[in-house]
């Protein structure tokens, strides 16, 4: 139990930490450094560390294209139960190691 525990603090302080970076990151160039990108027609949606941003690009002349920056549970909970397992995976293996 002591494991699971540790493993969920490790990898929400991790998550929190990559959302930061993001976070300072779109502020300061207008997209997320570490993401998901998906593409299509005229938007592009990035998730990463529980931020979204859909940047919707004009299409025709006279318009302005939009970015939208929001919090985005699913990525959130996707980052963090993938990184929980990955940090549960190490603090097993480091035990086995000590062990032998």
């Amino acid at each position: 139990m002591k494991k699971v525990l540790t493993a969920g603090i490790i990898a929400l302080v991790i998550e929190l930490i990559g959302m930061a970076v993001n976070y300072f990151y779109y502020q300061s160039h207008g997209w997320l450094l570490m993401s998901h990108k998906g593409f299509g027609g005229e938007i592009t949606i990035e998730h990463g560390f529980g931020l979204r941003v859909v940047h919707i690009y004009a299409m025709t002349p006279g318009e302005s294209g939009s970015v939208m920056l929001s919090f985005s549970p699913t990525s959130f909970l996707t980052f963090f139960v993938v990184l929980f397992f990955v940090v549960l995976i190490i603090l097993f293996a480091a035990e086995k190691l000590q062990k032998k």
